[in-house]
Formats: C-alpha cells, structure tokens, sequence
C-alpha cells in the first residue's frame, strides 16, 4: 500500500525564466515547492518489515514525471538531523522499478541521485536562492573539466597482484554476479566523523549550510555504497571537528594541505586528539579547493592510530580543483572515490596514477 499524493510540486521553467548562465542543451529546469514536499515526508517511514512507503513524484530529463516509492534513510545521527532537520531519503521507481532513487531534503535544499543500469541521472540547485533545479544525467559531464589528482598509492604486493591477473588471464575466472565469493551478505554501518575546512564551511555560509552540503553529498555517496557494498556510513555528531576560521583550524591551507599528505596527517592527528579512537571508524576531512584527494591508507577502516605520524581509518580527504565542493562531480567522482579507498579499494589500473583528472 502506497501513501499517494499528486500534489504538482514541480512546475517546468521556460526558456525566458531560466537565471543566468545556466546550462540549456539537454537539461530541463524546474521550479520547486519545498513546503509541499516536506510536508509529504513527514509520512515517510524507516525502511523495514512491514513498512509502507509513500508516493513522490520527480522529473526526468526527458521532461516526464515518475513515480517513486520511498522511505526514510538517514545518513546522519538522529540527534544531529534534528537539530540541523537533515533528512535523507531512499526509493524504488513505481513506473520504472529498475530505478534506484536517493535523495536528500534540508531547509530549502533538495538534491537526488537516480540509478538505473549503471546510468545516473541528478537533481540539484541552480542558483544560491535554490528556486531553480536542474535535471541532467552524468554524461553530460567531462572530467576534463575539473581535474583532480587521486595521491592514494597502492601497495607494490597489490600491483603485482592485479598486473599478474591481467598477463594470466586471470580476471576472466571471475564471475560478475557471483557475490558469494565476496560477501558475507550482512549490512553494515560504519560511523563517520567527517571535518571540513574553513573554507570548505565559509563556502556554503555558516555551519548549518555546511551541514546540509555534508547530508547531500553522504545521500549520495550512502546511494552507491548501499547497492553496491551493503554498507552506510553514518555522520556522527561532532560540531567541533566543523571549522569557521581559517586563522585557527588546524588544517594547512589548500596549495600545501593537498600535497605529501599533509592533510591526511593532520586529519588523523586531529581525530585522535580531538575525538580520540573509540568514537568513529572511518574519518574525512572536505576543504574547498586544491583539487586533490588521499585515503592516507587503503582499507584501513575501523583501524586505530598508534601514533602521531601513522596514517589509519582517520586519514582520508578530499578537495576539489573547480573551488565547488557540491554537485554530482564533487560528491560521486571524488568523495566516494576516496571514501572507497578507505574501504579498501585500489584503483582500477596497476599503477598509482594514470596522467588524466579522475582514476
């Protein structure tokens, strides 16, 4: 059973209400009611047995309006999302049920994620007054356009390993849709202590903004990992580790904190200092630019630090070079690349760089 409600929350922009320079090929722009929208999900249940979800339209880049079942799926503690009203949220398609839905909802911030057979399709802001939403798919998008250097190095034992695979032959053993060889089929949830910059804070304007930039890039990022990992990463509440004042966070500024790790080691320094181990699991640092991203280790989640100068779960950060740390580049391309470092994934290549913007 389905709570349904046909309120038209999305009404399509014309080619003459369209703000500024945004993009016109391809991409259709819609103007949103938030208030109608909220008011919706205040029925959305957690996902589990017996739960009935409820009914939400969204618009396709094709201009049609589909159908989605959704629940509630929060990405943050419960004590956090009610301070800040941080809400995230997850669905089915009802027309189309291939159709895997994330999307967060945050004051007067909407963004959302759409997968269907490898193929994404996003819903975010246009302007800073978020009146205006823009439906486009990933493959309008180059990664020439925002370079971005990965600095996670894999070991020279998984290099050999996976340049022996590809001589032998060997990736051919291996069955796609076996995931028993890979899975011990439990969900799990790893909690998150995540720190941002000064500047990745100033950026959205205040720590609240902040935060609903963080719910927006997790939804997303949670998107892929659920589905693909059977994990979530879950924020934990911890406003000391969000920084206001550039003169007095502990992090280097961009063009040094990206490069030699600098940051991954203050991260970690700064984790177990501030937090200290029993707290998180998994630990990452956003800043505003530099265009660089480190896991500081890979698959060292869950993995104390020893000392002031080893790198382990509490490492990991990620900037991006366009100085726009939101929007589908920024959340899928860079932050669950390295995020998937941590959790233990190599590149897809046998070498620690490849020479192009995004591995």
């Amino acid at each position: 059973m389905l709570f349904n409600f046909s309120y038209a929350q999305w009404r399509e922009v014309s080619e003459t209400q369209r703000i500024g320079n945004l993009p016109k090929q391809n991409v259709k722009h819609y103007h949103l009611d938030i208030a109608q929208l909220k008011q919706q999900l205040k029925k959305a249940t957690l996902t589990g047995r017996n739960a009935k979800p409820i009914e939400v339209k969204l618009p396709t880049e094709d201009g049609a309006i589909e159908r989605f079942a959704v629940h509630s799926a929060p990405v943050v503690v419960a004590e956090l999302a009610a301070q800040y009203d941080l809400g995230s949220y997850v669905g089915v398609g009802i027309d189309d049920p291939q159709k895997y839905l994330r999307f967060s909802l945050s004051g007067n911030d909407f963004q959302s994620m759409v997968i269907k057979g490898g193929r994404y399709q996003f819903i975010s802001p246009q302007d800073k007054t978020k009146t205006v939403y823009a439906v486009s798919s990933k493959k309008e998008k180059s990664i020439t356009e925002t370079p971005f250097v990965c600095s996670t190095t894999e070991s020279e034992t998984s290099k050999q390993q996976i340049q022996q695979l590809f001589e032998n032959n060997g990736l051919n053993q291996w069955n796609a849709t076996n995931f028993s060889v890979s899975s011990d089929r439990r969900f799990r949830t790893y909690r998150l202590a995540l720190s941002t910059t000064a500047e990745y804070t100033n950026y959205f304007g205040g720590v609240a903004e902040a935060l609903t930039a963080i719910n927006a890039t997790l939804t997303r990022v949670n998107g892929i990992f659920e589905k693909d990992l059977a994990l979530r990463l879950e924020l934990q509440n911890f406003p000391q580790l969000i920084y206001t004042n550039p003169s007095t966070d502990p992090y280097s500024d961009a063009s040094e904190g990206t490069n030699d790790r600098i940051w991954s080691k203050e991260l970690q320094r700064n984790l177990t200092a501030t937090i200290g181990n029993a707290a998180y699991d998994i630990g990452h640092l956003f800043g505003a630019s530099g265009g660089g991203g480190d896991a500081g280790c890979i698959g060292c989640v869950c993995r104390n630090n020893t000392s002031s100068e080893s790198l382990d779960k509490g490492a990991g950060f990620t900037s991006p070079a366009d100085d726009i740390p939101e929007g589908d580049t920024f959340d899928i391309d860079f932050v669950a690349h390295e995020l998937g470092h941590q959790l233990g994934a190599n590149h897809t290549f046998s070498y620690a760089l490849e020479g192009t913007g995004v591995q």
